[in-house]
């Protein structure tokens, strides 16, 4: 099937209850660790890579689903040159209102089933359609696999945490109060004593959920609000280094090219001469 012709679906209505994107994740990339109410399903299509799920990692194959539960913290990272996937999202609201709780129930994160697979591609053809029942095929299409899932793929050895753990919570309280003070100085101390644990104990259970320490998160997002901000070519460097929370241009510097590979500098330059469609 022709994947250009694919629809982009990146928002949920009243008539489509999902959204449908493609993602490519490349060496020295990730997806920051984030949660949703609703469920996710990734299924790879190229490549190689790992969800983290909580403090659970999951391989990402190429013909493998990989399911992420409601309101459970996740992250994506490329294990090889680059990982391809496409991410589908199923709306909490639609699933419920059609018996399928999902907010109360944990599925299986890896599922390798072919006929769970083949479901999987009935909402992708939907998607790909242009007929005059469009919309219909797709809640039809995306209905069944949840029901198929819900029927075959439970995750009955931790069925009753429905909710992630205390922990997770924490992080994910971590996780916000850094994004929210990005640009200021930040310290594991200040971090941890805003979600109630100790800075050992914090620094443990965040590698385990996110797979990167407190630093490496901090610097990551930095970086890539710099690399936004540094494609607007609106500011001198030393400047978006300020707005970006780095102490100094030298050390802004040193950790956009171990997150990015490249200066600040040659980043610019590269974007000026990149492929255009290339991804």
């Amino acid at each position: 099937m022709d994947k250009t012709r694919f629809e982009y679906l990146d928002h949920l209505t009243e008539e489509i209850p999902i959204i449908f994107h493609f993602n490519t994740i490349k060496k020295r990339s990730f997806v920051f660790p984030h949660w949703h109410p609703n469920v996710e399903i990734l299924f790879t299509t190229s490549g190689e890579g790992t969800c983290m799920i909580g403090s659970e990692t999951c391989e990402m194959r190429p013909g493998n689903l990989v399911i992420v539960n409601s309101n459970f913290p996740h992250t994506i990272r490329s294990d090889d040159e680059f990982v391809k996937y496409d991410c589908l999202i199923v709306d909490t609201e639609f699933c419920t209102q059609n018996g399928l709780p999902t907010e109360k129930l944990r599925f299986e994160p890896l599922v390798t089933s072919e006929k769970a697979v083949a479901l999987y591609q009935d909402i992708v053809r939907e998607i790909a359609s242009d007929s005059l029942f469009h919309q219909a095929g797709i809640r039809v299409a995306t209905l069944n696999l949840m029901l198929y899932l819900s029927r075959n793929h439970l995750d009955d050895a931790n069925q009753g945490q429905i909710r992630p753990s205390a922990d997770n919570e924490n992080i994910k309280l971590a996780i916000g109060y850094i994004k929210s003070h990005i640009d200021q100085k930040l310290t594991l101390d200040e971090i941890a004593s805003e979600v109630g644990l100790s800075k050992y104990y914090f620094l443990r259970e965040f590698k385990n959920a996110t797979t990167m320490t407190p630093v490496e998160y901090i610097n990551s997002v930095r970086c890539e609000n710099a690399k936004k901000l540094l494609l607007k070519k609106k500011y001198p460097i030393h400047e978006i280094a300020q707005k970006c929370g780095f102490t100094n241009d030298s050390y802004f510097s040193k950790v956009f090219r171990h997150h990015t590979g490249l200066l600040p500098s040659e980043f610019v330059k590269g974007q000026d001469i990149a492929i255009p469609g290339q991804y």
